[in-house]
């Protein structure tokens, strides 16, 4: 049986990438729920899969559906890359099937962070169920997009993926 062997640059490299996938995550999260779920501004994937569930079915349920959507959505997905895409891109999406549904709802489920949401959501508002004006929504909207964005791009330069949809476009790819 022969070992692997790895010098301390690979390993650095390693650590790196794992550094730069957690951080990457986190600011997703941290976008996504912040900026984007309280005013439901969909930017797509499959949290934006989370925050359409919500509007319709939110009054329902009675609580947060978005990071239980992204977490079932995440894992059939993950899946279904292990078993049609390949094993390669199923373990560099796993960490990402991992961190981000955690990240998400610890955003979206500690008081904290909720109340983060709705200063920044409802800033300038005496009512929140008045119409929220324009420049929230853009500001929202900008603010959620530039962490979003850093999220990703950080995700993909530590060599991960951010799963979701990233497996069905790995899919229709193959």
């Amino acid at each position: 049986m022969s070992k692997l062997k790895m010098n301390k640059k690979d390993v650095l490299k390693i650590v790196q990438n794992m550094i730069a996938l957690t951080l990457g995550n986190l600011i997703l999260a941290f976008g996504t729920s912040i900026f984007l779920t309280k005013l439901n501004i969909v930017a797509g994937g499959l949290s934006g899969i989370g925050i359409i569930l919500q509007y319709h079915l939110g009054q329902y349920v009675g609580g947060q559906v978005i990071d239980i959507a992204v977490f079932i959505l995440s894992w059939t997905l993950w899946f279904i890359g292990f078993i049609f895409v390949n094993k390669e891109f199923a373990m560099k999406t796993l960490a990402s099937t991992i961190l981000y549904p955690l990240f998400l709802a610890l955003f979206l489920r500690v008081p904290v962070f909720g109340e983060l949401s709705n200063v920044i959501a409802f800033y300038g508002m005496n009512d929140p169920s008045e119409t929220v004006p324009i420049g929230n929504l853009l500001l929202c909207g900008i603010f959620g997009g530039v962490f979003v964005g850093a999220g990703v791009s950080l995700t993909f330069v530590g060599g991960g993926s951010t799963g979701g949809t990233d497996v069905l476009i790995a899919l229709i790819c193959k």
